[in-house]
């Protein structure tokens, strides 16, 4: 099934509420996210959507905040870049379609909207960056197939001092 982008306007954690992306830390971080930032990210001008299948049903949430961000590469020069601050799958649809169905992974779906979206948005700015839970090695592979690479260094953030993966792409579309 192709999944439908469902704008996300208005900052109504409800919206999300009630889906399981999983029970590991960083999907629950995920849930997190949802409750406490989706308001700042519209605020700031960023974009939100619901990725549903034609039926209706929910699939995952992804999110893009075109502002150009100035990250460090692996040489420790500046490097520009639009940022996905958060996408998730629902887990019972993570890992689905299955491979070899005629239909893409949901995951890849996703990515092709993020990254198309991006392009379009912010053609001039030479990257794309997010940053991946160093635990999410389903999330980091997905990403992987999508060119992002890995930054040298990874990064913390308090209060608990989980460790994430900056990961960059050219800004170049899908």
């Amino acid at each position: 099934m192709i999944l439908q982008p469902i704008d996300f306007s208005v900052s109504d954690p409800e919206l999300f509420a009630g889906y399981d992306y999983g029970q590991q830390s960083y999907a629950l971080e995920l849930n997190d996210w949802l409750r406490t930032s989706t308001r700042q990210t519209l605020e700031l001008g960023g974009l939100i959507w619901k990725y549903c299948t034609p039926s209706g049903d929910h699939v995952g949430f992804g999110s893009l905040e075109c502002n150009p961000t100035n990250w460090k590469d692996a040489r420790g020069d500046q490097l520009t870049v639009v940022t996905i601050p958060a996408v998730a799958i629902v887990f019972s649809f993570q890992g689905q379609p299955p491979t070899g169905s005629a239909q893409p992974k949901y995951s890849d779906q996703i990515m092709s909207h993020l990254v198309r979206i991006a392009h379009e948005l912010a053609p001039l700015v030479p990257g794309i960056g997010l940053v991946a839970h160093s635990e999410n090695k389903g999330a980091i592979e997905v990403y992987s197939r999508w060119d992002f690479e890995q930054l040298p260094e990874p990064i913390t953030f308090p209060p608990d001092e989980q460790t994430y993966f900056q990961m960059v792409r050219p800004n170049r579309g899908e």
